[in-house]
This record gives structure tokens, C-alpha cells and sequence, in this order.
């Protein structure tokens, strides 16, 4: 068995022996290091602790309680290293605001190691969950610190700038890239896929003055129109990255039934809004239905010609199946179209392609998920081949237009 001791020496051995890291350090340990060698710093403890984690976490003899230790470990270290990086470029600037030190997440730390020791899954998806959880949340200690003392500076009367940057990342990262003001950046600017390495940080050494109580600003410090900035990313107006956004968003699948049915007034004609709060009231319930269900798969089986173990695998993938979302494990979200897309399998009665669709997408997500990818990674690269979203939203705009008209 292994214990804290020895997996703790096995990650400081491995970041003992990283060049890399080693010259961060001394970047640190000298005064020049800055955001770009903190972020970096924080991937490569990640990546560590990701790794050996992994290899270790069917044998340690407390899995949640030495996951638990260690990750406090790696977020009180990285909350430490930003803040004294913090100060000595505070020092230089002339400014002496004291750096915020974020609270260990412990409540997402709990549902992460609870998942290490789910009965009901294989050794391989434990070896993968703690990977994944564990590189995510280790670097989210540098998303925390940034996040927090570019809240506290902007309101102090710094001119901060968050500035994210993503290298050979996904769509989604892409889309949200850029150099924003503070209070323009994009919902969702520091949220992270599993396996994301991309650098987020701010810029926050241009000051503008303290606000007085009418809301102006005294001339304590010289006003400087731009932040310096070694990146030079485009940058998307608010508007344009929400849009992005939302439409590279990983889906958010939701949960449920009276009866194994979906009654909803006016679903026949699609005048139901399915994002509204009353669609995905009967979709929590459907989805709860649906878990009980005993026929379901025999029906879809019999009205599509797919085998019932396909159609069980993929039920049990939908809605009974917990998942690891990056920021939770969790059953995915009830999604009111889906409830409809399902039922209509199930009848066998006017079955629209895009129910078919579904099927295939999730067939097809569920596979890349068995093979490694995350949920958020698998979901992007099946859209591009199965875009059920995109097919189920174009049905409801029509027959919501159809029942205006």
C-alpha cells in the first residue's frame, strides 16, 4: 500500500528533476518571475500530481484522505508562490497592496475523491478520473489567485486586464482568447476542459487612482491608458464571445415522467419554449421516469434496428450513468429535447431524424469517453459529425415560428 509520505515524494521528485521547473524557480527565487512563469509553474505541478496520482491511486491506503492532502498541498503552494511573485512586482511598481489568498475548495475536493472510490466503476476509470480531476483542480489554484486579486485590485483602483491565452487548445478556448478590460472578459473566462493548458492570468500594475465616495477617482498615481501585455491575441467584444460562446459551450444534458409519458401542453405543436423553466421542470421529471423505465429499450431497439445492448449502453450513458463534468462528477443535466427526442424512440411513432441523430451522438461520445477523452472533448468532436443540438434546435425554432404565424 502507499501512503501520503511516499506519494509526496514521489511528485517532488518528479518536479525536482523537471528543468523546466527548476528554472521557474530560480526565476522566482531571484525577483523576475511574473504571471507567465506562476501559470506554468502551476501546469507542471499539475501534470505531476495528475500523473503519479494516477499510478498510485488503486493502491493508496486512504484514497480520499491522502487525494485530499495532497491537492491541498499543491493549492496552498501555487496560492503562495503567485503571492510572493505578487509582491515582488509590486515592490518594483512602487505599489503595496497585499495579495488575496483564495480558500481551499473543499466541498469540489470532496465530490472529486468520493468519485476515487465509486464501487461500481473499473480500476481504468478510476486511473482516468484521477488524472483528469486532479491536473484540473491543481490548476485551477492559479485561476483562483488570479481571479480574486484581479477582483480586489480592480476595486481598489488598479487598471487590471485578464488575458487568457490558449495554444492548440479547442474551439471553445479559441473563442473566449483574448485581452479584456476588467468587467468585459467573457462569462466562463477562467473555466477549464480536462487537459487544458491554457494560460490565464492578468495584468494589473497600471494604477488610476483610489475611488472617492462620489465615485471619482483622486490622482494618487499617474493614469496610464494600456497595460503592458507580451500577448496579442484578437480580442472578441462581449457580445461576440457570449455568442461564441454558447454555441462552443460542452452540453448541458438534463434529467426525467408521469407515467413513462411527457405530458406538456402544446408539446404536439412545439409551441413549448424547450428552454424554459417549465420544459425543464418535465424534463427533470422524465428523466427520473426514465430510470425506472423497464421497456423503453426493447421499444427503441424493435423501432430503430439498433441491438438492445446498444440502446441500453447508451441509456445507461444518458441518464444513469455519473460523469466526470470537469468541476463536478455528476449525472448529466435533464435537457427537455432530448426527454421529447426519447419518447418519440419509444413510440415509435413519428420519429424525426434528429431523434435519430441522438442515438449516433451519443454512441459516438460515449466511445471517445471510454478511450480517454473528456465528456467536454468528446461532446466537440461529435458535434462536428452528429450535431444533434444544433438538428433539435432547428426543429423547435420552426415549429415555434410555425405557431406565431
Amino acid at each position: 500500500m502507499t501512503d501520503y509520505k511516499q506519494l509526496r515524494e514521489a511528485i517532488d521528485k518528479k518536479l525536482s528533476t523537471d528543468p523546466e521547473f527548476r528554472t521557474i524557480v530560480k526565476h522566482i527565487n531571484g525577483g523576475r518571475a511574473t504571471f507567465i512563469d506562476t501559470e506554468r509553474y502551476a501546469q507542471i505541478t499539475a501534470h505531476a500530481v495528475s500523473r503519479e496520482l494516477s499510478a498510485e491511486v488503486l493502491d493508496l491506503s486512504d484514497r480520499e484522505g491522502i487525494t485530499t492532502q495532497i491537492l491541498r498541498d499543491s493549492y496552498e503552494d501555487i496560492n503562495a508562490t503567485c503571492a510572493r511573485v505578487q509582491r515582488a512586482m509590486d515592490e518594483k511598481a512602487g505599489i503595496h497592496i497585499r495579495p488575496q489568498q483564495e480558500n481551499f475548495p473543499a466541498e469540489r475536493v470532496q465530490q472529486f475523491t468520493h468519485s476515487l472510490v465509486d464501487p461500481t466503476v473499473e480500476d481504468s476509470v478510476i486511473k482516468r478520473r484521477a488524472r483528469a480531476g486532479s491536473d484540473t483542480i491543481v490548476k485551477s489554484a492559479h485561476d483562483d489567485f488570479i481571479r480574486k486579486n484581479a477582483t480586489f485590485r480592480n476595486d481598489a483602483g488598479l487598471t487590471c486586464y485578464i488575458i487568457r491565452e490558449g495554444t492548440n487548445c479547442c474551439e471553445w478556448c479559441s473563442s473566449v482568447a483574448g485581452k479584456y478590460s476588467f468587467g468585459t472578459q467573457p462569462d466562463g473566462i477562467f473555466r477549464r476542459h480536462d487537459n487544458c493548458d491554457c494560460t490565464i492570468i492578468y495584468d494589473g500594475q497600471v494604477l488610476r487612482g483610489k475611488r472617492n465616495a462620489d465615485g471619482s477617482r483622486s490622482k494618487t498615481w499617474e493614469e496610464v491608458p494600456d497595460a503592458a501585455s507580451s500577448y496579442n491575441p484578437t480580442v472578441l467584444s462581449p457580445e461576440e464571445a457570449e455568442r461564441l460562446q454558447a454555441k462552443n459551450q460542452p452540453k448541458i444534458l438534463t434529467n426525467s415522467v408521469n407515467g413513462g409519458k411527457l405530458r406538456v401542453s402544446g408539446a404536439t405543436s412545439g409551441a413549448l419554449n424547450p428552454d424554459s423553466d417549465r420544459a425543464n421542470k418535465h424534463a427533470e421529471q422524465y428523466y427520473e421516469s426514465v430510470r425506472k423505465m423497464q421497456t423503453d429499450v426493447k421499444h427503441i431497439a424493435e423501432n430503430t434496428g439498433y441491438s438492445e445492448d446498444t440502446i441500453q449502453s447508451i441509456k445507461d450513458f444518458i441518464f444513469n450513468e455519473k460523469h466526470d463534468l470537469g468541476d463536478r462528477y455528476d449525472y448529466f443535466d435533464p435537457d427537455y429535447k432530448m426527454a421529447q427526442s426519447w419518447q418519440r424512440l419509444i413510440d415509435g411513432k413519428n420519429i424525426l431524424p434528429h431523434d435519430l441523430t441522438l442515438i449516433k451522438h451519443e454512441e459516438m461520445e460515449k466511445e471517445l469517453m471510454s478511450r480517454g477523452y473528456s465528456q467536454a472533448e468528446a461532446h466537440l468532436i461529435t458535434t462536428k459529425k452528429y450535431n444533434y443540438e444544433k438538428e433539435a434546435r432547428e426543429y423547435y425554432d420552426k415549429i415555434n415560428r410555425n405557431s406565431k404565424e
